[in-house]
């Protein structure tokens, strides 16, 4: 009887010894260079989308627009992330990434169009491409900044991949500040903004190109993690998937990504209501500063033993509520100040009062950087 063959889990990382290579390759293959080059996609994709998406509306004027594609772009993800997940199981993350680099300028280029001829159908169109992009993107890029990594290097990796996203958040509104820096008025940023951050976006592509599928990787000892295989039934892992949504852990998240997401919204309309344009790139500046660090040091602190992982994750979660009900609260206060007041403020860093609604505002992108 000959012996039968057992199919590896998912997720599971089979390494074998492979024939020597030179350096220049090893270090072309090795895990660190990949997550490098995911981060420096993230940089150009979902950076300079947040750099201007904290400026609050996209750098528009009125924010409402922007929150319909901003809608529709993460309505799209909420099942898209989901489907490219199962896709790059059947043909291969390298492919999805590249597909997720493709559909983030598009929408930067529809703001432009907007904010210098009015046309509104293109940034619906964009959102709809970004939302398609970033679910590919999300499905991919996170898989091999942690799936190439040795469990020890998790979360170094995970800094390194979040804090280069973070860089093109502050790059991007650097830019966005020097162009604004004069217009201390509530308004919309110049239009020559964007074609500057459009362009780095289309750096994006060439990036997706050079990252190595996951049977090409050298680890530090010279072995090769085997692929996992690629003609998975795509039926039986959808049933892996709904599989996962009955696990209650996965509602305890809930919380924690609405509010990381949601308060994207809420923050760019506070933003677009109360503040002058260059306070708006200032605070997506501050914030993209903040959320660096933040991703850093955080991505140290995981590595650290002092707590066992649940142990961890659940003062995480706890201390995640509470921070962000507080905010919630204080920024509500804010804005039933401003509105009492008469005449409605601008709140610019030359005016006083600008710290205590600036400060809201920057402390409210930091603390979901902390634990996503």
């Amino acid at each position: 009887m000959s012996a039968k063959q057992v199919e590896p889990e998912v997720g599971a990382i089979e390494e074998t010894t492979s024939k020597p290579v030179s350096r220049l390759t090893r270090w072309y293959r090795s895990p660190l260079f990949n997550v490098i080059v995911v981060g420096l996609i993230s940089f150009t994709q979902p950076g300079i989308w947040n750099a201007l998406n904290n400026t609050g509306a996209g750098g528009q004027q009125q924010p409402y627009l922007v929150n319909g594609a901003n809608s529709l772009t993460f309505g799209i993800m909420v099942f898209g992330c989901s489907i490219f997940s199962i896709l790059a199981n059947k043909y291969g993350l390298k492919s999805i990434l590249i597909l997720g680099t493709l559909g983030y300028a598009p929408y930067s280029a529809s703001l432009y169009v907007n904010n210098r001829y009015g046309t509104e159908w293109f940034v619906l169109f964009g959102g709809a491409t970004c939302g398609i992009a970033a679910s590919a993107l999300w499905a991919s890029e996170g898989a091999i900044a942690l799936g190439y990594a040795g469990v020890k290097d998790r979360g170094k990796f995970t800094g390194i991949w979040l804090g280069l996203r973070e860089l093109g958040q502050l790059i991007g509104a650097s830019i966005q500040l020097s162009l604004n820096v004069e217009n201390g008025q509530r308004g919309k940023v110049g239009y020559s903004t964007y074609l500057i951050l459009i362009g780095l976006q289309c750096l994006g592509l060439p990036l997706a190109c050079l990252v190595s599928p996951p049977e090409k990787v050298i680890h530090r000892d010279g072995r090769k993690a085997l692929a996992r295989p690629k003609d998975r039934a795509v039926a039986k892992e959808f049933h892996k998937w709904w599989a996962l949504l009955k696990m209650k852990q996965f509602y305890l998240l809930i919380p924690i990504l609405v509010g990381f997401n949601w308060n994207g919204t809420y923050q760019g309309i506070y933003l677009t209501q109360y503040f002058s344009v260059r306070a708006r790139t200032l605070g997506a500046l501050m914030s993209g500063i903040a959320a660096t660090a933040a991703n850093l040091i955080w991505g140290w602190v995981y590595d650290l033993k002092v707590f066992s992982r649940p142990k961890l994750a659940k003062v995480t979660w706890t201390v995640f509520s509470v921070v962000m009900l507080a905010l919630f609260a204080w920024q509500v206060a804010n804005e039933k100040l401003y509105e009492d007041a008469s005449p409605k403020p601008t709140l610019d860093w030359s005016q006083p009062g600008f710290g205590r609604g600036f400060a809201v505002n920057v402390l409210f992108r930091l603390v979901p950087c902390t634990v996503l």
